[in-house]
């Protein structure tokens, strides 16, 4: 039985995907029977292409000639013996008839394979004129900041747990004022169920869970029966589990080079499209060391510069599952955060790039804290002997075994539900009766075998737990914050905040800086329209100006309060937030802009002297860490320098011992283009090498025997 794992932190191991063998089959050769099989009539599923079109050429010349010795015998209607002698089966024709006869077939030939050589090419020409004219013939526009060049650049990074009442003016007062001054919505709506992994691979691919297939940090795959756990990095790395475009595929696709650093899912091996560079996650690396990475991929030529790039900060998230939503470990986290923030802001300005380079601040999900008095045990409601697998966390979905009918189960389970003599605050569900706006079992989606038939929803800030998880903690629940409760609860919320030329442009269009509330399904396209790219087909709104046309009223004030729950909770900062002095408040926005400190960087190395190590999630998975060491997945493009090849490789990693380092090297030419276009081409070339010689010898085999006779 499966029991779920309770630490949503990013994976470290890298599978490689098993090569599909290749099957040829070949047609009989001595034979009057012509079967009905796959070959004659069809191709099967591992042949290629090009085997599948000269298939038919092959088949139907060897049909041609068994056709032919039948048709012989039928005529002349005689035995072996009889036929040997009878005139009209020798050859009378004269020698240079079978000459003629060999050549034609050769010239025949060789004129087939020709065209199906310049077919291929043609092909693989308009295939790479295709991709070329995403690549290279696009043309960008090119900025200036007074020393460099700079293509269009987005910078987004991800505030793991980051809620948005968590900013104020005393412990985050850069975020404060740019929270009142950047563009965006009060707050955004994360997709269900509200954990890391599903809704960093939404952001990514602005596809709900449920059509991208990610639908927890742990569920069940019916169709190969194996049971994907995030912290697994052996097995949930195969990119079977991972549906959807991610927007870094996208970007490759329309000559928009990335790079990615720790975001959930982009260790994933894909064919074609892998950010330039990505780093492994790293839970214990300082935030001074991320924005050295950041910075450095800006400093960057223009030739090798990433232009989208991906952030990860896990802090706020760790903090709060280790200590929960409120307290001094909280509020020296979000402080350390906050000059994190200022410091990378400060330094694109610093580089004059305010007016070139796009930031957009994320946040996937919020928290809510936990309580020994709001724990639901769930050996009080089912027989856990019934149960085959348990779903996702703090959700439980549960899968029975084959002998336990769902029915049975669901039957077991609203009885005793019935009977709870308080309030049961969780609420059953048959998969197809989940709430429609969750979006999440109850639709037709592509990945609806991996949605576990009955879940047990808790009311957000409950737990459902086993009694013997627990007892081992000595009484007491150790988790002290969750998420992944119903995406709409207030305490869910997400962050969403947008600088940068492109954002500026919208105030420009539309005279404001802030509109209504959105899912984060828009990122996906907010950011590949950033970049001028068109986006995949996704579950956000097909054009983002219908998002920024929602402009959020000037009265608009929050009908919701917070935390909005039915138990005693404690403030989470002990001042005002910034939400309720913008939207549940009266006043001039402008006049609550509070002075910030000078030097952010300073404030950031100093905070990591004192908790730099203390805000490390619970367990990581791999090998230990240590905090100044982040693995990098390099990569690399070869640039043409006069008569020679350089290798551009990134030489900014920072490690502590030669021991502790470790970067590897993933060679891709050009962005894996050419190369992947040139084995295609060669593969194709030797396929056709390969079927001609079979088709040869089976010519002369055939012209040999009619010389014979």
């Amino acid at each position: 039985m499966n029991t779920p794992h309770d630490i949503d932190i990013p994976i470290t191991d890298l599978d490689d995907s098993d090569e599909d063998d290749i099957i040829i089959h070949q047609p009989v050769a001595n034979s009057l029977i012509i079967e009905n099989d796959d070959d004659h009539f069809g191709t099967k599923p591992h042949s290629s292409f090009f085997k599948r079109l000269i298939s038919p050429l092959r088949l139907n010349y060897s049909e041609l000639n068994l056709q032919r010795e039948s048709i012989e015998l039928a005529d002349y209607n005689v035995d072996i013996g009889q036929r040997i002698k009878n005139p009209h089966f020798l050859d009378s024709s004269p020698k240079s008839s079978s000459w003629i006869k060999r050549m034609f077939f050769h010239i025949t030939i060789f004129g087939f394979m020709g065209s199906l050589l310049l077919s291929s090419i043609a092909i693989s020409n308009h295939k790479q004129d295709q991709l070329k004219s995403h690549l290279f013939d696009t043309e960008k526009p090119i900025y200036n900041n007074g020393s460099h060049d700079f293509y269009p650049t987005t910078i987004m990074i991800s505030l793991d747990g980051f809620h948005p009442h968590y900013i104020s003016p005393q412990l985050t007062p850069f975020m404060h004022n740019l929270y009142i001054d950047s563009y965006g919505p009060p707050y955004m709506v994360p997709s269900f169920p509200s954990s890391t992994f599903p809704n960093h691979w939404t952001m990514a691919t602005g596809l709900l869970p449920a059509w991208h297939g990610i639908v927890g940090n742990t569920f069940y795959d019916l169709v190969i029966e194996k049971q994907f756990i995030n912290v697994d990095g052996g097995s949930s790395l195969d990119k079977y589990w991972w549906g959807g475009e991610p927007i870094w595929e996208t970007a490759f696709y329309h000559g928009v080079s990335t790079a990615v650093h720790m975001w959930p899912g982009s260790e994933v091996p894909i064919d074609l499209g892998r950010p330039l560079e990505f780093d492994k996650y790293n839970g214990s690396e300082l935030l001074s060391k991320k924005v050295d990475r950041l910075i450095d991929w800006i400093d960057r030529d223009i030739s090798s510069r990433p232009e989208l790039i991906l952030g990860y900060v896990p802090t706020i998230d760790s903090i709060g599952h280790k200590y929960g939503v409120s307290g001094k470990q909280l509020e020296n986290g979000l402080k350390y955060v906050d000059n994190f923030v200022e410091t990378v802001i400060l330094e694109l300005q610093s580089r004059n790039l305010s007016d070139i380079v796009n930031l957009i601040i994320v946040s996937d999900h919020g928290m809510a804290p936990t309580s020994d008095d709001r724990l639901i045990m769930i050996d009080n409601l089912i027989d856990l002997g019934k149960i085959q697998h348990f779903d996702g966390w703090p959700l439980f979905g549960l899968r029975p075994f084959e002998e336990n009918s769902v029915e049975e189960v669901y039957e077991d389970l609203e009885r005793q539900y019935n009977e709870l003599s308080s309030p049961p605050h969780f609420q059953i569900f048959r998969k197809e009766d989940m709430p429609e706006e969750w979006l999440f079992g109850n639709v037709d989606s592509p990945y609806d075998d991996r949605i576990a038939p009955i879940w047990l929803v808790p009311d957000v800030g409950y737990a459902i737990v086993m009694e013997k998880e627990v007892a081992d903690n000595g009484g007491t629940y150790k988790t002290k914050g969750i998420h992944g409760y119903n995406n709409t609860e207030v305490l869910m919320r997400a962050l969403f905040l947008g600088t940068g030329p492109y954002f500026d442009s919208k105030v420009e269009k539309y005279g404001k800086n802030k509109v209504e509330p959105f899912r984060n399904t828009e990122i996906y396209n907010i950011v590949c329209d950033s970049l001028h790219f068109k986006p995949n087909e996704n579950n956000g709104t097909t054009n983002p100006e219908l998002v920024f046309q929602k402009i959020l009223e000037d009265e608009w004030n929050d009908p919701v309060d917070y935390p909005n729950v039915d138990f005693e909770i404690e403030i989470i900062v002990d001042a005002n937030a910034t939400y309720d002095l913008l939207f549940r408040s009266d006043g001039n926005i402008s006049e609550k802009e509070v002075d910030i400190p000078l030097n952010p960087t300073s404030s950031l190395l100093s905070t990591e002297e004192v908790i730099g190590t203390s805000i490390t999630p619970e367990s990581v998975p791999g090998p230990t860490f240590k905090p100044d060491h982040f693995e990098t997945i390099t990569v690399t493009k070869e640039t043409t320098t006069s008569s020679t090849n350089t290798v551009e490789t990134s030489n900014s990693v920072e490690t502590s011992t030669s021991e502790t380092s470790s970067t590897d090297s993933v060679q891709e030419h050009d962005n894996s283009l050419w190369n992947y276009l040139e084995d295609k081409i060669e593969g194709i070339i030797e396929e056709i090498g390969d079927e001609a010689k079979v088709i040869f010898d089976q010519i002369n085999d055939a012209v040999s025997k009619d010389d014979r006779n």
